[in-house]
């Protein structure tokens, strides 16, 4: 793999402990405006994804939530295994979709949340057997207790 700057940046944002919530979202903003339209999807998918988790507003959260999601969806998935060496793009999605529905949930839309949990436990296959794949499953599990199945 070769060194990409833009994930290098994204990865030292994440690891910045002393930046903060706000510190860290202003810097995903300048690497989101760096970026520009034509980005790398893979790229738009880790930085929104990342940029969500440090939103103060559910409403803002899920815009970030979203466009990680779709971003995913214009992922080639060679380049996002050779990226992110170890995982596999599909098992990716039951993350975003629970995000969202965690989105959904803190803006009291529970039918939007549970379809977002429907869509994640359909990639449920996907998921590694490892805490990465236990963490997922188990968000859902939770989630689901609060607002049901669909």
């Amino acid at each position: 793999m070769s060194f990409d700057p833009t994930m290098q940046a994204i990865m030292d944002t994440i690891a910045d402990n002393e930046a903060g919530r706000e510190g860290k979202r202003a810097r995903f903003a300048e690497i989101w405006a760096e970026l520009g339209d034509g980005a790398d999807p893979i790229h738009r998918c880790i930085l929104a994804h990342y940029m969500a988790d440090v939103q103060d507003e559910p409403a803002d959260a899920l815009l970030w939530d979203q466009r990680a999601l779709d971003a995913a969806r214009d992922m080639d998935e060679d380049e996002f295994a050779a990226t992110l060496p170890g995982l596999v793009l599909e098992s990716f999605f039951p993350s975003l979709h629970l995000n969202l529905a965690q989105d959904y949930d803190r803006l009291a839309r529970p039918n939007d949340a549970r379809r977002h949990l429907a869509l994640a436990r359909q990639s449920f296959d996907d998921l590694p057997e490892d805490g990465y794949g236990r963490m997922i499953r188990n968000g859902v599990a939770r989630l689901e207790e609060k607002v049901g199945r669909e």
